[in-house]
């Protein structure tokens, strides 16, 4: 099913740069935080939900340069499947929209310790 495939692309696409995610959840385990603590989770489903909206956005925006490479993304495989711009445009949306939302979620369920600390270390680190 194309739709199958198009949601399984977008919710991996922050695999693509997962790695910017990697400092804060060393910081989040260096100040204590167990590996399956809530803090160390939500992190790290704020940066995947982050990163995916990230990555779906410039996929969007470079769909056509990136058909025309043979690049392979969520955009490209609905150009592919022979969709409309205007269908493309709103499928990435809605997926943009609810990645960032996902992200908030995390965010907001963090209960995050001292938030000068960890910005003094990420910054160190970054």
């Amino acid at each position: 099913d194309i739709h199958y495939h198009f949601k399984y692309m977008c919710d991996n696409s922050h695999r693509k740069s997962i790695a910017a995610s990697i400092v804060a959840i060393i910081i989040t385990w260096s100040l204590g935080y167990e590996i399956n603590s809530n803090n160390h989770i939500e992190t790290f489903e704020f940066f995947k939900n982050y990163l995916n909206a990230r990555q779906l956005s410039d996929d969007e925006e470079d769909m056509v340069d990136d058909m025309l490479n043979n690049i392979y993304t969520p955009a490209t495989f609905l150009m592919r499947a022979q969709y409309g711009s205007d269908y493309i445009c709103t499928m990435m949306r809605s997926r943009i929209d609810m990645s960032m939302r996902l992200a908030h979620d995390s965010l907001r369920n963090m209960a995050f310790f001292d938030y000068e600390k960890f910005i003094e270390l990420y910054v160190k680190e970054c």
